[in-house]
Formats: C-alpha cells, sequence, structure tokens
C-alpha cells in the first residue's frame, strides 16, 4: 500500500498495514479524504490518531501509552453511535461542536472519480500496450 510507504520505513510497516486494512482504507486518496473528513468535522478517530502517531512520532509505542498521551492533551476519547456501530473519538477544539457528517457526501463522490479516472487511465493504457 502506498499509503505511507514513501515516508515511512520501519520493521512496524506491516503491522501498520494491517492496521489501514482493519480501517479499509485501501489508497492514500481514500486515507487523505478520511483524515480530511475528520479534522474538517473538529475529531479524530482514535485508530487513525493511533495510526498517525505511529507514522509520526514514534512506530513502537503501545497502543495503552498513545492513549494515555492523547489524555493528556485531548482529554479522554467520546463514543458515538454511527451507521451501525461504535466509534471511538477525540474532540480537537473544545470550543466547537463535532460534525460527523460535513464533507462526507463530498468526499465520497470525490474518491468515486478519483478512482473512475484511474480505471480509465489504466484501460487507456493496456489497450496502447
Amino acid at each position: 500500500m502506498d499509503i505511507i510507504e514513501e515516508f515511512y520505513q520501519s520493521k512496524e510497516y506491516n503491522n501498520l498495514l494491517e492496521d489501514l486494512n482493519r480501517l479499509n482504507i485501501k489508497s492514500s486518496i481514500e486515507f487523505v479524504a478520511e483524515l480530511q473528513k475528520q479534522l474538517n468535522g473538529n475529531y479524530i478517530k482514535n485508530d487513525i490518531a493511533k495510526l498517525l502517531y505511529k507514522i509520526c512520532v514514534n512506530d513502537i509505542e503501545t497502543d495503552r501509552k498513545i492513549g494515555l498521551q492523547f489524555n493528556k492533551y485531548f482529554g479522554k476519547a467520546n463514543h458515538k453511535w454511527i451507521d451501525g456501530k461504535t466509534i471511538k473519538y477525540r474532540k480537537i477544539d473544545s470550543d466547537k461542536e463535532v460534525n460527523f457528517t460535513k464533507a462526507d457526501t463530498i468526499i465520497r463522490e470525490l474518491c468515486e472519480n478519483v478512482n473512475l479516472i484511474i480505471e480509465e487511465i489504466e484501460r487507456e493504457a493496456k489497450e496502447l500496450f
């Protein structure tokens, strides 16, 4: 997966790929779109936050220790029931409300359009060669 490959080389790389697969993130575009949706909504899901911590700060830190660090700066994690499942998230700016649907439709359509463009380019490339 190309999401973190260019920026990140570690023995823990395969573990991070497993985390991305568990989150059902298949491409860099999906990762960035999900992160943008969360930041625009004034929250970040715990799973994404831990992944970013491992990429940018310390790849061998335990999830528990990462959670304690987040508690120090963002307060305890909140839980929200969305799409038939509970998500654990942290509010970014305590003065603003959290919006879980902000930009969701736009981002989903953008990802679909980009994937269609990529498929078309791949088809055209196969025809040329």
